[in-house]
């Protein structure tokens, strides 16, 4: 079995905690490639997903990240 991401919403935690792919993979353990197919459409398992949640939230919110991030969004 195996998952798809929104790859928009995996974009957006990782913004909001101001953390790149490289930082997110080190993190979880899992590879960048893996993190960057996730990111693109391709599905990843259910282990892969559980290591990529527990590395976000170990990783707190970056105060006002959201707010900036949001207003990058309307502006575009």
């Amino acid at each position: 079995m195996s998952v798809r991401l929104d790859a928009d919403q995996l974009d957006y935690a990782m913004a909001v905690r101001v953390i790149t792919a490289r930082q997110l993979a080190a993190l979880s353990g899992v590879g960048e490639a893996t993190i960057s197919r996730a990111r693109n459409g391709h599905k990843i398992t259910p282990a892969t997903m559980r290591k990529l949640l527990d590395a976000l939230a170990r990783v707190p919110e970056v105060p006002g990240a959201a707010a900036l991030i949001g207003a990058a969004e309307r502006s575009a």
